[in-house]
């Protein structure tokens, strides 16, 4: 037995956001060992959803360079660091 938690977005249920308070929140349900246990609402401050927001994209935009470095011969030496091969 693993003994794993996962928290894992709703796909079929969109992000919402609460008109009076502004908050954010995202339909998510919770797994242990793989059977579901319960669904859920993460509620998220505007400022906490942009910071997100933000760090998915970056990390997004990590591995799309990691990729197109690997695809040119290049290699990962650590999380932001691609070592490209130059050919001359």
């Amino acid at each position: 037995m693993t003994n794993k938690w996962r928290v894992e977005r709703i796909p079929s249920q969109p992000p919402t956001r609460d008109e009076e308070t502004n908050h954010i929140t995202i339909p998510v349900w919770i797994t242990h060992d793989g059977r579901h246990k319960a669904d859920a609402k993460l509620t998220l401050l505007p400022s906490e959803a942009v910071a997100l927001f933000d760090q998915l994209g970056g990390l997004l935009r990590d591995r799309t360079a990691r990729s197109n470095a690997l695809n040119n011969q290049g290699s990962v030496l650590a999380p932001g660091v691609t070592l490209v091969r130059h050919e001359e």
